[in-house]
């Protein structure tokens, strides 16, 4: 839920920048689509409390602290949600272009961040540093991704 609305919000807000420099205009049907996913995400907010107690469970105090722990975490990895869109775009495309090899060394990377934040940020940060350490290891595979993707199109361009 929070991915469509994030992904609807920045079409909207870049096609709003971009439409004084190229014409670009949306229907009326796309922000009525706009607006139902927003909708859709008010009520998912409103709920995240009533799903979140689906999964946790213990005593009062134990399940407030829970709450508040898994409310949080999911706050932080939605808003860096395009991070890990860029993983998989470029991920996917390179696969499609046949370059195995630098995807699978995208998900070393990934597993190595992810080994090395758990044990370097939590000493530091506690749980919050757990958070940051998703959020890094997509950073560190997008980094090897995006190269990987110029350094493939370079190469194709040469050819060509």
């Amino acid at each position: 839920m929070y991915a469509a609305s994030l992904g609807f919000t920045l079409l909207v807000i870049l096609s709003a920048i971009w439409g004084q420099y190229i014409k670009l205009r949306f229907s009326g049907d796309f922000y009525a689509s706009y607006d139902k996913v927003g909708m859709i995400v008010v009520i998912a907010v409103m709920a995240v409390t009533a799903i979140l107690g689906l999964f946790i469970s213990g005593t009062p105090d134990e399940t407030k602290l829970a709450m508040i722990y898994a409310y949080d975490f999911l706050r932080i990895m939605s808003a860096c949600l395009p991070i890990l869109y860029i993983l998989h775009i470029v991920r996917s495309v390179l696969q499609g272009l046949g370059h195995t090899m630098i995807t699978m060394l995208s998900g070393v990377f990934e597993m190595v961040m992810r080994v090395g934040g758990a044990f370097v940020l939590s000493n530091f940060f506690g749980e919050r540093g757990l958070f940051v350490t998703e959020i890094l290891a997509w950073l560190a595979s997008d980094i090897v991704l995006v190269s990987g993707y110029f350094f493939s199109m370079k190469k194709i361009n040469e050819k060509s």
